[in-house]
């Protein structure tokens, strides 16, 4: 056995070693039929076999310890693995050396792909050099063969377009297609949080379809269009980037970097100048709450309860615009004689009212002791008001 090049190029012959050995009878080659895998141990799989296999695109890759391209190879093998095995592609990495061999090995590589050990597969398919790949397509067919470093991801990648896999359940193919349809829609409408619900909802449905590509698709370009947007709104004076993230929150909420924008907000939200703002609008609502409800009684000409709401305004918040309205209302009509006569008369009623209620009470529970000072004073201070009137006769009673 011994150390060669099995390349297409000069430029690829130097940088693509390959272990060479005797020919066989027949190499497989594009367009043949796959054979059959067999190995006798397997690592980080179950036994496979193509059979088991037919209806996902499969790398068989035949390699050994000993061989440094193929060491060198490893490395990508496993980048491709990551990069497609959600995406009906397995990889299978098969030598003729012993399970006591490679076990080590394969820890030390941090090999993440299915590997068989003790297979004479590398005969079958007629390899005269390793690392070598062959990618089969779903339905058995050979669709490339080269040493793995060659173009293998171009290779799957283009696999994946030609021959996908089919390994759906049609129910859950529909389900796919229209969770994608919807999510279409809502994004017509800008409703992007509900959007991205529906392409994760696709995205964990087992198996490989188009709707399902296309819905990690879009779900990937969403997830890019909200991380730009975030960072967009991050570079604004602080002010500006909490109302912006608050704005993203509300578009994006669901979306990965969505942890990230509540953390931001969060510390947005204690900066001196947001702070500020914050209490500011909180006056302002409050503020406007109670002119609003000063003019409401206005309004319907009940002055007695409207002026000391304008007055509260006015003196609890004489920074905001609606303090300030209330200031000058309340000024309007304490300068109205007659209006104001109109408000002391309500309020004499209403205390008279109080105070005859009070005697009532204090008579009822058995004090009239206190109930006459309550209506003494209700006749003293509110003398000719109905109250007063009533007052008198309870008097007359509790002489």
């Amino acid at each position: 056995m011994n150390c060669g090049f099995l390349t297409k190029t000069a430029l690829v012959v130097v940088s693509l070693c390959a272990c060479l050995w005797a020919a066989p009878a027949r190499a497989l080659n594009v367009g043949d039929d796959a054979i059959e895998i067999k190995a006798k141990d397997w690592f980080n799989s179950e036994p496979l076999s193509l059979a088991a296999l037919k209806d996902k695109i499969v790398v068989v890759e035949f390699w050994a310890t000993w061989c440094p391209p193929c060491r060198k190879s490893i490395p990508h093998l496993i980048e491709m693995y990551e990069k497609y095995k959600d995406k009906g592609v397995v990889i299978i990495g098969l030598t003729n050396e012993p399970k006591a061999a490679i076990k080590d090995f394969i820890g030390q590589m941090k090999m993440t792909y299915a590997v068989g050990a003790g297979s004479d597969s590398d005969d079958k398919y007629g390899v005269t050099g390793i690392p070598h790949a062959f990618i089969v397509a779903p339905g058995g067919k050979v669709v490339w063969h080269d040493h793995p470093m060659a173009g293998l991801d171009e290779a799957i990648a283009d696999a994946l377009k030609k021959t996908p896999p089919v390994m759906v359940k049609p129910e859950d193919k529909a389900r796919g297609e229209k969770l994608v349809a919807d999510a279409d829609a809502l994004l017509g409408q800008k409703q992007f949080p509900q959007a991205l619900a529906k392409l994760k909802e696709t995205q964990q449905i087992k198996g490989v379809f188009d709707a399902k590509v296309a819905a990690e698709k879009k779900l990937d370009e969403l997830e890019k269009q909200a991380a730009v947007a975030l960072d967009e709104a991050l570079k604004k004076p602080n002010q500006e980037a909490y109302e912006a993230v608050q704005a993203f929150l509300k578009t994006y909420d669901g979306s990965a970097v969505t942890p990230k924008a509540k953390t931001e907000l969060e510390r947005l939200a204690q900066t001196p100048e947001i702070r500020r703002a914050e209490i500011e609008t909180k006056f302002a609502k409050e503020s406007a709450e109670l002119l609003a409800q000063a003019d409401s009684f206005y309004k319907e000409k009940n002055f007695a309860k409207a002026l000391p709401l304008y007055e509260k305004a006015a003196k609890d918040y004489p920074a905001t615009e609606s303090g300030k309205t209330a200031a000058k209302k309340a000024a309007d009509m304490h300068a109205d004689k007659d209006l104001m006569q109109k408000v002391e008369s309500a309020d004499a009623a209403k205390m008279a009212a109080s105070l005859l209620r009070m005697g009532k009470s204090f008579l009822a529970n058995g004090d009239p002791v206190s109930a006459k000072e309550k209506l003494e004073q209700l006749v003293k201070d509110y003398p000719d008001s109905a109250q007063a009137a009533e007052a008198k006769k309870l008097l007359a009673e509790i002489k």
